[in-house]
């Protein structure tokens, strides 16, 4: 007879049952693992209880007595313990409690504070004001090693014997893809539902990189795609102005954007100086606050726990080899740079042409669209509307130039190692861990061109933009770029490659590149260079360089009054300084 009751049920009503069954007894599975405040988020807002109740009358009020129930369930748990069925005996005794205590307050009733929530419990409410924050943080990044599909397909990630990174087995990629498809869905759902909780004004705010703006890519930051869908492409939103309002229409209502971008050079402009003032010391016009009687006497401080595995970019790294100090004051305290001192040329000797660094971008956007079989200059008409497209003004002489660093790159012996690679990718990302088997700490960060040669070996390729100045190409990168470089041929390694050739390509000089190569052989050693570096990073280490010069410290926020050198050695040039 089994399934005869069920064929009774008619075949709308069966389907709901079915679907309801399957969800139950996964939850059930979860049930010993999951605190009682998780099971009943999930079951809320699996099944649509959330939105089935606020289409009710006094939906809100409905919804905010939901949540009670589920900081019930959180002190429960605190107090007794993660127990399900003790959870369910307790709540059965708070009928009479919950009576005579009344209806739970919504979350905005008489409430004159900020409020600090998650999206989930922000759900069917609305405020006058909704600040989103830290849209610039990257996906938690990762998958398992075994992964299982819906139609039962399985893929794993295998340890070679020799060590490296895991290689993908069976359908690990499709699944992993799957799997990557589905969590932009569900965060682009989430921060839908974040930002429509805004009445009058929403607050997007998110830090990344803006000089080079990252395309959005599947675990990466969310503020990558939001800008564009909001505001449009970055490059062009902030071309003329930092801080300004755009005019956009959606479903036929207007609506005013306000873009503002903060950096250290739009210090004073967009974001006010006293915004870094530190804390505790009085704004202009504050009430001076009473000195103690008596000064306090500080405890001992705790021991130092293992730091967190964290992911540091290759120029987190690169910054920290050139000064540890510098880099405290400017990624830990956030302090903006010194403005750069006047120029050692004697009056009259001012240098002719583009900015250098305006010289170098436009360089080396040029050099990413060369097609390294068929290399020539780029027309005269294609520079003149890149650096249109930029927002810069050039002559004819400028574009000139351009098009004879781009000609003497594509007559060097590396662009012919180029055009016989393989396989070449340019702007491509890598990550590696610092311990084996993938644990700890990650490193990052992009090469503008790999290629794989005949072989199996690797080219790296990395354009500079730096004026040499008639320095030996050599001695600047051993100076500069060391630990770049180190990073690189490491990345390259851990995939597996059993040579690698790490390629400067200064652009002042293009055709004189420097190369260093690298082996299977040389991994260990590479490794314990940058875990060097990782560790001094994660340990707070912040030490004053041993070789300060003008180039790196002329513009250093410690410089005039924090730093142990004096301006007679951190304003001396490098090359024939002190």
């Amino acid at each position: 007879e089994g399934g005869s009751w069920l064929d009774a049920v008619p075949r709308d009503d069966r389907g709901r049952l079915e679907r309801f069954a399957a969800f139950f007894a996964g939850e059930r599975a979860r049930a010993e693992r999951l605190p009682p405040e998780t099971l009943l988020e999930r079951a809320i807002t699996a099944t649509g209880y959330d939105l089935a109740i606020l289409a009710r009358t006094g939906g809100e009020r409905r919804l905010a007595n939901l949540r009670k129930l589920m900081r019930l369930a959180r002190e429960y748990e605190h107090s007794e313990g993660r127990d399900l069925r003790g959870f369910l005996d307790f709540a059965v005794t708070q009928d009479l409690a919950e009576a005579r205590e009344g209806e739970a307050a919504l979350e905005s009733d008489g409430l004159d504070a900020v409020r600090l929530m998650t999206i989930h419990r922000a759900k069917g409410l609305e405020f006058p004001v909704v600040c989103v924050a830290d849209l610039g943080r990257q996906g938690a990044g990762g998958r398992p090693r075994l992964l299982i599909g819906h139609d039962g397909a399985v893929g794993l990630r295998l340890a070679p014997l020799g060590g490296g990174d895991a290689v993908p087995a069976l359908a690990y990629d499709r699944l992993a893809g799957e799997e990557d498809r589905a969590d932009a869905e569900e965060e682009r759902r989430l921060l839908y539902v974040a930002m429509t909780r805004a009445r009058e004004t929403l607050i997007l705010s998110g830090g990344t990189d803006v000089s080079r703006w990252p395309e959005p890519r599947a675990g990466g930051a969310p503020l990558d795609w939001i800008v564009r869908a909001i505001a449009g492409e970055p490059h062009e939103l902030f071309a003329q102005a930092t801080d300004h309002v755009l005019e956009r229409n959606w479903d036929g209502r207007a609506a005013r954007v306000r873009c503002a971008l903060n950096t250290a050079a739009t210090l004073g402009a967009v974001l006010p100086r006293q915004a870094l003032r530190p804390e505790g010391v009085p704004r202009p016009g504050a009430p001076a606050t009473a000195l103690p009687k008596a000064p306090k006497v500080m405890p001992a401080p705790p021991v130092r726990a293992r730091p967190a595995p964290q992911r540091l970019s290759y120029t987190a790294l690169q910054a920290y080899a050139r000064c540890g100090y510098r880099f405290y004051l400017q990624r830990l305290l956030g302090l903006p740079d010194e403005p750069p001192p006047p120029p050692l040329e004697a009056p009259g000797e001012d240098r002719e042409g583009l900015d250098p660094l305006v010289r170098g971008g436009l360089a080396h956007a040029l050099l990413e669209t060369i097609d390294f079989a068929r290399p020539e200059p780029p027309a005269a008409e294609a520079v003149t509307a890149l650096a249109e497209r930029h927002g810069v003004a050039v002559t004819a002489g400028d574009v000139e130039d351009l098009r004879a660093i781009v000609g003497a790159f594509a007559r060097s012996p590396l662009c012919e190692r180029l055009a016989a690679a393989d396989a070449v990718r340019r702007e491509a990302g890598f990550a590696f861990s610092l311990e084996p088997g993938g644990g700890g700490s990650l490193v990052n960060g992009f090469v503008d061109v790999i290629a794989t040669e005949p072989g199996g070996g690797r080219l790296i390729v990395d354009y500079k933009t730096d004026r040499l100045d008639g320095a030996d190409p050599a001695e600047v990168l051993d100076r500069d770029y060391s630990t770049q470089r180190v990073v690189y041929a490491l990345a390259a390694l851990r995939d597996g490659a059993p040579r690698v050739d790490v390629a400067y390509c200064f652009l002042e000089r293009p055709g004189e590149p420097v190369v260093r190569g690298y082996t299977a052989a040389d991994a260990d050693a590479l490794l314990e260079q940058v875990v060097s570096l990782a560790r001094g990073v994660l340990d707070e280490r912040y030490e004053v360089t041993d070789r300060p010069h003008r180039e790196l410290c002329a513009t250093c926020p410690g410089r005039r009054a924090l730093c142990s050198y004096s301006e007679e050695r951190t304003l001396a040039p490098a090359n024939g300084g002190h």
